[in-house]
């Protein structure tokens, strides 16, 4: 049996490590959980952690093996990953999304990625890196990372998708929204935190552009889902639009018609599920900066013109079938890997 220490601070890292909790607990392993930020709130059992603790808690707790997220202005798990060097514990950091590579694991934040691009430096780097598939680790290598320490084994949120939307009440959330009023549908827009992170704020355009587009089909309901980094109050009163922050996400997309989004992990979350999904991008000139748009799963739309179309469409399709192909068996690769890594070590 191992003593293996968890930590995630931002909710997408959050979600790729909670699967590995019970997962270790099941082959009689002993986890401790360590959270901060946005995941402190996704596991309430987790115990905090501060950067400047970092030493005291390893001197305590002695794990075998520590197991993160990656965040995108937060350092502590950069911090953890190298104070895990000095006490010669292996570490082993695992991946949402496929973006943003380099930058985290350097010295810059998001909000200082226009440093980062002329720099392109490698800072702090954990023991292995689990990617998502092969696709990620070669951008990831572009970006200067080791190829020797990077792992793809899947992101293991992928798995827990079609097991959390079984048994879901559609009707009862679905009258949420729909009400007696005589809307029909629902079109869900899954907001991004670009502002908090980024500065910058393409997901206001977006959110305005669909907004109007949807005032011409009065029997649709909009309702945006907001990311766990913004408010409820981000976008003003809008009349006219739900903003939810409550229902599990995989809930409200099975319960959705259309889910819409820029580059969110929710339109990944979708097109797993089967559900009808659309990447918007206003603006944006490159449709290679987003996965499912780049590999030709979803469609390239970056402007009001061409959404109409591509929404309408959608609406008035019955069902649509996606080329995707993700490893739903990310959570058994990971395991195996860190087992087989302590037996070596």
């Amino acid at each position: 049996m191992a003593r293996l220490m968890f930590f995630a601070h931002d909710p997408g890292g959050c979600n790729a490590i909670l699967p590995l909790l019970d997962a270790f607990r099941e082959h009689n392993h002993d986890v401790l959980i360590y959270a901060g930020g946005q995941a402190a709130a996704k596991i309430p059992e987790a115990s905090g952690l501060s950067s400047d603790c970092l030493e005291n808690i390893l001197n305590h707790e002695k794990p075998d093996f520590i197991i993160t997220g990656t965040s995108s202005n937060d350092f502590t798990e950069k911090f953890l990953w190298e104070t895990a060097k000095n006490f010669n514990i292996p570490s082993l950091a695992v991946l949402d999304h496929w973006c943003n590579y380099g930058i985290r694991f350097s010295k810059y934040c998001l909000k200082e990625i226009s440093s980062y691009n002329s720099d392109k430096s490698v800072d702090f780097l954990p023991s292995f890196i689990c990617v998502m598939d092969d696709f990620a680790k070669a951008e990831m290598q572009n970006d200067g990372i080791p190829a020797s320490i990077i792992h793809p084994l899947g992101n293991p949120h992928f798995g827990t998708l079609k097991n959390k939307s079984k048994d879901v009440d559609i009707a009862k959330i679905r009258s949420k929204f729909l009400g007696n009023n005589g809307k029909k549908k629902i079109v869900t827009f899954a907001s991004e935190p670009y502002e908090e992170d980024y500065g910058l704020a393409p997901e206001r355009k977006a959110l305005e552009d669909i907004r109007e587009i949807l005032k011409e089909n009065g029997d649709l309901a909009f309702v945006v889902k907001l990311h766990p980094k913004e408010s409820m109050g981000k976008y003003g009163e809008l009349h006219g639009v739900f903003f939810d922050r409550e229902i599990d996400p995989a809930e409200l997309i099975v319960t959705s018609d259309v889910v819409i989004s820029m580059t969110s992990m929710f339109l990944m979350e979708a097109c797993i599920l089967g559900k009808k999904c659309l990447s918007y991008q206003p603006g944006e000139p490159d449709g290679s900066r987003f996965i499912l748009t780049r590999n030709g799963v979803l469609p390239f739309v970056n402007n009001r013109h061409d959404l109409r179309r591509a929404l309408l469409n959608l609406l008035n399709t019955q069902k649509i079938r996606y080329n995707l192909a993700v490893d739903l068996n990310a959570t058994e690769n990971i395991v195996k890997f860190v087992e087989l890594t302590l037996c070596q070590s």
